[in-house]
């Protein structure tokens, strides 16, 4: 009988595709891979069972806390678009992405985050029983669905894949295109603990909590747009270059030209003594003069960064 796969060997074979490869690899394919079925059907091992492939060819694997292997996802890092080049392993998905938290700004920004890591060479391994729960906006960027079934309790799992976008409205969704045996699963049993709730607490931050995170950095972000105009010898600046020039960033801080122009009336509590006028039939706000040689002065290094930061500029 075969034996089961042990953590220990596969660290060992993880390190020694690290040392062959002359350091980590990261997936060839930036997909976002969801698998689905009832409870008991396999989808966990499945996921874990591919996820644990990779990771032996030295890719790196985050987890959000079920496996014993890999890295323990830090959802404020992702947020903060910490991630790229690994495969991220999401145990049951509709924790984080239920569709009675559609409308919740944390959901909003997890999704958009998620999406965008396919950019950053970044493959997504989600599971859920529950399909119907999770948000649709994510669903319909899954490009594989992996529907799980098991006859034998988890001990082996039939796969049939569906390769294309997740549309529930197609009259083909669902209709396999490729089919795989994953036989003897029970082999990855050691891999992940069955019985460990899935850490959500991360994504429960309450709203006003995330509100007052973002309008700090949208303080940041635009008072450091303000100071390179400044710098550029402009004499003032428009809500819509400013909006041009936080789009550019990753991940983008997406305003709207209101609370740009809040957040600028405001600066007057940090001593800006900014002022909206009319010029060519626009609102735009006057930068005091002298701001760029107090600033430099008292922050060389900070100005010299501004100055030769891409994005800050973006708008000329």
């Amino acid at each position: 009988m075969a034996k089961a796969y042990t953590v220990e060997a596969l660290e060992a074979e993880h390190a020694a595709a690290i040392e062959r490869n002359s350091g980590p690899t990261y997936p060839k394919k930036s997909t976002i891979n969801m698998y689905v079925g009832g409870r008991g059907m396999g989808k966990s091992v499945a996921a874990v069972a591919d996820a644990a492939m990779a990771y032996k060819a030295g890719i790196s694997v985050i987890h959000n806390g079920a496996m014993f292997f890999g890295e323990e996802l830090d959802l404020d890092r992702m947020m903060d678009n910490g991630y790229s080049q690994c495969l991220i392993v999401l145990d049951e998905l509709e924790e984080y992405l239920n569709n009675l938290r559609t409308s919740s700004t944390v959901q909003v920004d997890l999704i958009s985050m998620l999406i965008q890591m396919r950019h950053q060479d970044v493959e997504i391994l989600a599971t859920t029983q529950h399909a119907k729960e999770i948000n649709g906006r994510f669903k319909t960027r899954t490009d594989l669905r992996y529907l799980c079934i098991s006859r034998d309790e988890g001990r082996s799992v039939w796969q049939a894949i569906t390769p294309a976008p997740w549309d529930e409205d197609n009259k083909n969704f669902g209709k396999p295109q490729r089919k795989r045996v994953l036989k003897n699963a029970w082999r990855f049993w050691n891999f992940y603990d069955t019985k460990r709730f899935v850490a959500v607490g991360a994504n429960r931050a309450s709203a006003s909590e995330l509100r007052a995170r973002d309008q700090l950095r949208a303080t940041k972000q635009i008072w450091g747009y303000v100071v390179a105009r400044a710098l550029d010898n402009a004499d003032a600046v428009g809500a819509t270059e400013i909006q041009y020039a936080l789009d550019a960033q990753q991940p983008p801080l997406n305003l709207t030209s209101q609370k740009i122009s809040r957040v600028l009336g405001d600066f007057v509590m940090y001593g800006l003594s900014l002022s909206k006028f009319q010029r060519n039939g626009r609102n735009v706000w006057a930068i005091p003069a002298g701001l760029a040689e107090a600033y430099t002065a008292e922050n060389p290094e900070a100005a010299a960064e501004l100055m030769a930061d891409p994005e800050l500029q973006a708008a000329g």
